[in-house]
């Protein structure tokens, strides 16, 4: 059940599905500031197309970014040699 703590999310209307509300409180970050960075972002006049949220997610994002970056580096004469000649 949602708490009613009067957050962005519960003031909008927003209640947790059941499995999501057993873990409410157990999370690694502060709800209530991914709300607000998600604002933020919304509000910013170059909105990101993707904001991961807390050390967990952007490390995630990274380490992902990082393994297509290795993967593009190692192919990269291969994949420019495509070109037209000329």
């Amino acid at each position: 059940m949602p708490r009613g703590d009067g957050s962005p999310a519960t003031r909008h209307g927003a209640a947790p599905r059941p499995p999501v509300a057993a873990g409410d409180g157990d999370q690694p970050g502060d709800p209530a500031k991914g709300v607000a960075a998600i604002l933020t972002a919304l509000d910013a006049e170059n909105t990101p197309l993707r904001l991961p949220l807390g050390s967990d997610g952007v490390d995630a994002v990274v380490g992902h970014l990082d393994t297509h970056r290795a993967e593009i580096a190692a192919w990269e004469k291969v994949a420019r040699d495509t070109e037209f000649d000329g």
